[in-house]
């Protein structure tokens, strides 16, 4: 994951991009086929339960709380589109 160095000279986390690919190998090590469909919340409550990454969770916030994923794929789809126009950030 990319970082950014702060004034204080600590490096933090920038905004999560497609820089970091293996995120989605590690997201499907978390989420099976048969969790679909889903939708934001029951995604992130699994993440949760199994002690997932939180650089994960994170990730989910790009997907519409209101939209059920039939797979992992189309939430990738969606995590990936989204993040041109929506930012997702870590907590620093």
């Amino acid at each position: 994951m990319a970082t950014t160095a702060s004034t204080s000279g600590v490096r933090t986390p920038s905004a999560l991009s497609d820089s970091d690919p293996a995120w989605r190998e590690d997201l499907a090590g978390y989420l099976r086929p048969q969790m679909f469909p889903a939708g934001q919340d029951e995604l992130q409550a699994t993440l949760l339960r199994l002690h997932a990454p939180s650089r994960l969770l994170w990730r989910l916030t790009a997907l519409s709380p209101m939209r059920q994923y039939a797979s992992l794929d189309t939430v990738i789809e969606e995590v990936d589109r989204r993040s041109g126009t929506h930012l997702v950030r870590e907590p620093l």
